[in-house]
C-alpha cells in the first residue's frame, strides 16, 4: 500500500505504448522530486496534474496515456513532495509544495502556456502555487479539493496512522497522509486570505455526494476566490473519485476550460 511505481516499473509499463513517457527529476531546496512527462510540441499547453493523499504520479498515469488529450497537450503528472519517489515519507507543508510546483514551472516550462489541476489534498497545493506564479500560468483546475478549514473530515482510520504506538503498522505513504490530514485545517486557515488574491482563471469541480472532502468545499471557494477568475463545476451525484471514475467526462470539462482560457483577449 505504497502507491507508488519505481521508474523501472514505469518505463516497462509505458513501453508498451507509443508514447514516449520520460522520467525526470526537479531538484528544489535540496530535495529530488520525481515526474513523469509527454512532451510532445513546445508550442503546445502542458498540463500539470497533482495527486491527493495518499498517492503518487500513478494516480494520474492514465491521463498521460489518453489520446484524446496527449494529442493536444504536454502532460506532467508529478510524485508530490513526500509520495512516490519525491523524499517518499517526509511530511512537506500545504506551502513548501505550493513552492516546488512554483520553482518547477518557473525554471522548467518558461514561457509556456501552463495549467496546474489537482485532486483533493493537491487542490490547495496548486492554488496556493497559482498564487504565487500569477500571469506564468494560464489557468488551474481543481477538482474535489479540501480547502475549507472548517470541514476537514476526520476518520478513524487516520487515528490509527497518526499516533505512534499503530503508525508503524501502516506504510510510509499512509504516514504521510495522517500528517498531512492532521495539518491541514490550520496550514489552510493560515494561507487562506491568499486565496482572492489569485489572478488567473479558476475552475472549481466537486460532486455533490462527495463524503471526503465535503461539498462545502465549493461554497467556500465561492466565499473567498475573486469571482472574477472563479468558475465552478457542481457535479450531481458524484463523490470524491471523480478524475478516476468519470475520466472522459473530467477530460471533456478540461479541454472546455482550458480552450476558453487560451482564446484571445479581446481588445
Amino acid at each position: 500500500m505504497n502507491f507508488r511505481k519505481s521508474t523501472k516499473r514505469i518505463q516497462k509499463e509505458f513501453s508498451k505504448t507509443n508514447l514516449d513517457i520520460k522520467v525526470a527529476y526537479h531538484t528544489f531546496n535540496g530535495q529530488r522530486m520525481r515526474y513523469l512527462y509527454y512532451d510532445k510540441k513546445e508550442t503546445l499547453p502542458t498540463l500539470i496534474f497533482v495527486h491527493g493523499a495518499p498517492g503518487s504520479s500513478s494516480s494520474f498515469s492514465p491521463y498521460l496515456k489518453d489520446s484524446s488529450l496527449n494529442n493536444d497537450f504536454n502532460i506532467i503528472v508529478i510524485d508530490r513532495p513526500g509520495y512516490g519517489y519525491s523524499d517518499y515519507g517526509t511530511y512537506f507543508p500545504i506551502a513548501t509544495q505550493a513552492n516546488w510546483l512554483a520553482d518547477f514551472v518557473d525554471k522548467q516550462l518558461y514561457n509556456r502556456s501552463v495549467f496546474l489541476i489537482g485532486h483533493s489534498f493537491g487542490g490547495p497545493v496548486v492554488s496556493h502555487a497559482a498564487h504565487q506564479l500569477g500571469h506564468k500560468i494560464k489557468g488551474t483546475i481543481m477538482i474535489a479539493p479540501a480547502l475549507d478549514p472548517e470541514n476537514e473530515k476526520y476518520f478513524f482510520g487516520g487515528k490509527l496512522v497518526y499516533h505512534k504506538p499503530t503508525r508503524w503498522l501502516f506504510s510510509k505513504a499512509w504516514q504521510v497522509s495522517a500528517d498531512e490530514k492532521y495539518q491541514h485545517a490550520k496550514e489552510l486557515k493560515e494561507l487562506e486570505h491568499l486565496l482572492g488574491q489569485i489572478n488567473t482563471p479558476v475552475l472549481h469541480i466537486h460532486g455533490t455526494n462527495d463524503k471526503i472532502a465535503p461539498y462545502a468545499n465549493l461554497n467556500y471557494s465561492q466565499t473567498h476566490f475573486n469571482p472574477d477568475f472563479l468558475s465552478i463545476y457542481s457535479w450531481d451525484k458524484q463523490g470524491h473519485l471523480i478524475p478516476f471514475k468519470e475520466k472522459e467526462k473530467t477530460i471533456e470539462i478540461i479541454r472546455k476550460f482550458t480552450a476558453k482560457c487560451l482564446l484571445p483577449k479581446a481588445n
